[in-house]
């Protein structure tokens, strides 16, 4: 009796043995990026990934990326952070420092080395001698504009400061003769919103501002501000009524819709345009925003990342799964969601990422997007500087819009209000340890 027992005994363990071993482990996936199109390409590589481990599965959970700072702050204090997770620029140069993230060189090395990235894109990816993200794409901040509208008026394209300001004058019209403006000649966006810190951040890198020097000393209350500030008021006069609501969407739309005759803006523009107004599509073309006489010209170009989670139940099958997620070439069809917008993130897919029927029309279009990379930084990163740890928070509390929006709503001195705001961001660089 007691052999037989027993034999059931192991038998019932062999039994669930066996059910616990067949059991999927579950790794979890945060994108926020979440175009149709995008998903339609992610679930494909969710397949593609099950496929080549059939004991594992992907669970994707879409997040905007407005919700995605709480959502990491809450899921990190509570230890249920995802395995691997997609982020903005902020978070791709600041993740490494705050120790969330597992080091993931053999990744780097899997996929071909450093080599195998386009320059400069890795730049925030490294933290004391280990590759922590990948760049999962690369987004410049172009000037779009209307070359028929340009032509009409016997018009060039700026190639400076003042002639943005002369071109965008002119081109403020009242196109049915009702004694009122209806086209506008530049959008500038100064909501609430990280739109204006992108634009106008290129503006001071070009006029030879920074917010911090290259030993991360807040250094954003100089005369170079305070004469950017200036002209980025006068450039404002020439927007739309609105403006001061204008969010990314905002912006973009002003372009897409007619209202404004050029705006700063990222590749997006031309999957909206085609879609959405496709008589103008062959009339709008994107060059490098006009910088300052005599200076280097920059602009915002954000390196958005992928990482993996140091306290994720499964890390290594999330390593496996950010290579997948890099290498794949559903990739190219996640690039193509939003043609145009980012840069592909692996020289390998270059010659096919142009081989699309949108930015087939547009080759010069494309060759300023790829040329600004080379002159571009974000606000974790500025031109020369180091990575900032600071940035987070003076993204995530509006300190630039604000105080845009102090000077062209409040109407506040501007030299009163970029005082305000270097107060600001020297007590969160304090908090965050930058400066003492």
């Amino acid at each position: 009796m007691k052999k037989k027992l027993f034999l059931a005994v192991i038998l019932l363990v062999s039994i669930y043995g066996l059910a616990w071993s067949s059991e999927k482990e579950t790794i979890r996936f945060w994108s926020d990026q979440t175009d149709p199109l995008q998903k339609e390409a992610i679930t494909e590589m969710v397949k593609e990934f099950e496929t080549k481990f059939p004991n594992a599965s992907v669970k994707v959970e879409y997040i905007s990326w407005k919700d995605m700072h709480p959502k990491l702050a809450t899921s990190a204090a509570a230890k249920t952070l995802p395995e691997a997770a997609t982020f903005e620029d902020i978070y791709n140069a600041t993740l490494p420092m705050q120790g969330l993230l597992l080091p993931i060189d053999e990744v780097v090395e899997d996929i071909g080395g450093p080599d195998a990235f386009p320059e400069g894109s890795l730049s925030v990816s490294k933290y004391k001698g280990h590759y922590y993200t990948l760049p999962s794409g690369i987004i410049p901040t172009l000037l779009w504009y209307r070359k028929d509208v340009f032509q009409e008026h016997n018009l060039k394209p700026p190639r400076n400061w003042e002639d943005l300001m002369r071109v965008s004058r002119s081109l403020c019209e009242d196109t049915d003769k009702d004694g009122r403006v209806d086209r506008w000649g530049l959008g500038v966006p100064y909501g609430r919103s990280g739109m204006v810190t992108r634009f106008l951040l290129g503006l001071i890198w070009s006029n030879g501002g920074k917010v911090f020097d290259e030993n991360l000393r807040v250094v954003f209350n100089s005369r170079n501000n305070i004469e950017t500030l200036q002209f980025f008021k006068e450039m404002a006069k020439l927007s739309p009524p609105g403006s001061s609501e204008w969010d990314y969407y905002k912006t973009m739309d002003s372009f897409v819709t007619g209202l404004v005759s050029s705006v700063p803006y990222f590749g997006r523009v031309l999957q909206h345009v085609y879609q959405n107004n496709p008589r103008i599509f062959p009339h709008i073309e994107g060059m490098r925003i006009p910088g300052v006489t005599g200076k280097q010209q920059y602009a915002y170009v954000a390196i958005r990342g992928i990482g993996v989670f140091k306290d994720s139940k499964y890390p290594d099958l999330g390593k496996e799964w950010v290579k997948l997620f890099m290498t794949s070439d559903k990739h190219l069809r996640f690039l193509h969601a939003t043609p145009g917008h980012t840069i592909p993130p692996l020289k390998k897919f270059q010659k096919a990422w142009l081989d699309h029927p949108i930015l087939k029309e547009k080759k010069s279009s494309l060759e300023a997007i790829i040329d600004q990379t080379r002159f571009g930084g974000m606000l974790p990163q500025e031109p020369g500087n180091p990575v900032n740890l600071a940035a987070r928070r003076i993204e995530g509390e509006n300190v630039i819009p604000d105080m845009v929006q102090r000077i062209l709503i409040k109407g506040e001195d501007v030299k009163d209000a970029l005082m305000w705001a270097t107060k600001k961001i020297e007590e969160i660089a304090k908090e965050e340890g930058i400066t003492k």
